[in-house]
């Protein structure tokens, strides 16, 4: 579904029936198709604008949009709405873009956003039949009020734009690829594969690396390493959800191609020797599944893993922010100028291209996506026909 569907009240209304089994009235549905429809407008002038300003379209088409979220899954009307954007620009006077911080509110839209999308979030898996999602809530929003964010702890993690943060910074990003496929012979067996940015040789690194993952996903604590292949700069680990023992390290045999290690004999009957782990009662918060966007585990800022979504709001906040109240210090860095009193401030501005054209392109495609989500009344598995993900 495109997010122009959004734009008629009708539409709304009859979405937010399916998804959520409510009945919107007539004036909240059209309360919500006037933000779809703001935002929108903000977005397309936003992707032809100049860099010089395209952080705040950019930014208040976000902010239009993320408040249809707050009304369609809640059913509230526009009125009901603060009028901050629940988030303050803290960044000191004189600083580069590099430096921004922010420091989240205890109220406005970026709290009751949070709030609806922190539980949508979801880890998702295919069968030939079925889409599978798990639920895996991230912080709410009471646990991150006041929370200080630098603007490298939002663009560190940005999911899809790992090899970006990467190339410009030299600095690792601060997500890790993880996904979850169903083993060919059997559905209830579940390959989980992680994908850290640190290459692997010997034996011994592999040992390192996995000890390394565990210490931050702790789920993988409880799944055997049955494969790990290195390309140099990155090291693809893969887990099945059979319990590991000692011997877990001695049984990956060296293959022929460097840094390639595979567990052998692999055992056939697996279920009969070996506790199978149900996946959905382990999982952590992982992005991407409500979006279909690439799944990535965010590490936690101050010890709370925090949507992704919440963060990008974050960051086009700051953006939006410097660019508005400190045009001299915005223009200098996006044009590339150096001055007798000032260097060049060029170097993130590459970064915040692929930031914005991340949010200007991803963004409708997650407010529709969640506003077309179900939520299960018990349990935190959703399970979809792939003709039928979403409504």
């Amino acid at each position: 579904m495109s997010i122009r569907y959004l734009e008629s009240a009708e539409h709304v209304k009859a979405t937010v029936q399916k998804s959520l089994n409510l009945n919107l009235s007539t004036s909240k549905a059209l309360d919500i198709s006037s933000c779809i429809i703001q935002g929108n407008r903000f977005f397309e002038a936003a992707i032809e604008s100049p860099m010089v300003i395209k952080p705040l379209l950019t930014f208040y088409g976000m902010s239009a949009l993320a408040k249809a979220v707050i009304l369609g899954r809640n059913n509230r009307n526009l009125a009901s709405l603060k009028s901050s954007h629940g988030v303050s620009d803290t960044t000191e006077k004189g600083s580069k873009l590099g430096q921004m911080t922010g420091r989240i509110n205890p109220s406005g839209t970026l709290i009751e956003f949070n709030d609806v999308i922190s539980q949508l979030d979801c880890f998702s898996y295919e069968t030939k039949q079925n889409r599978f999602d798990i639920l895996t809530p991230t912080a709410n929003s009471k646990a991150i009020e006041n929370t200080k964010i630098k603007i490298h702890d939002i663009w560190s993690r940005c999911p899809s734009l790992g090899n970006d943060y990467k190339q410009i910074f030299n600095a690792n990003p601060n997500t890790i690829h993880v996904s979850i496929d169903v083993a060919y012979n059997s559905n209830d067996e579940k390959i989980v594969t992680v994908t850290p940015p640190k290459g692997t040789e010997t034996i011994d690194d592999v040992k390192a690396l996995t000890d390394s993952l565990r210490s931050k996903l702790g789920f993988l604590s409880q799944l055997c390493l049955v494969e790990s292949d290195s390309n140099g700069s990155y090291t693809t680990l893969t887990f099945s959800n059979f319990l590991p023992d000692s011997d877990e390290f001695n049984r990956l045999l060296a293959k022929s191609e460097i840094g390639h290690f595979k567990y052998d004999p692999y055992p056939k009957n697996y279920s009969d020797l070996y506790p199978l782990i149900e996946i959905n009662g382990v999982v952590p918060p992982i992005s991407g599944g409500v979006s279909f966007s690439e799944q990535k585990y965010i590490e936690p800022i101050d010890g709370k893993i925090i949507s992704e979504w919440t963060l990008m709001y974050i960051g086009a906040f700051l953006l939006s922010s410097y660019c508005r109240y400190r045009p001299n210090d915005w223009t200098h860095a996006t044009q590339s100028r150096i001055s007798q009193t000032r260097t060049l401030d060029d170097k993130a501005v590459a970064f915040i291209d692929s930031f914005l054209k991340r949010i200007l392109g991803d963004f409708p495609h997650f407010v529709t996506n969640a506003m077309n989500m179900k939520i299960p009344s018990e349990g935190n598995l959703i399970k979809r026909p792939h003709s039928n993900f979403w409504l």
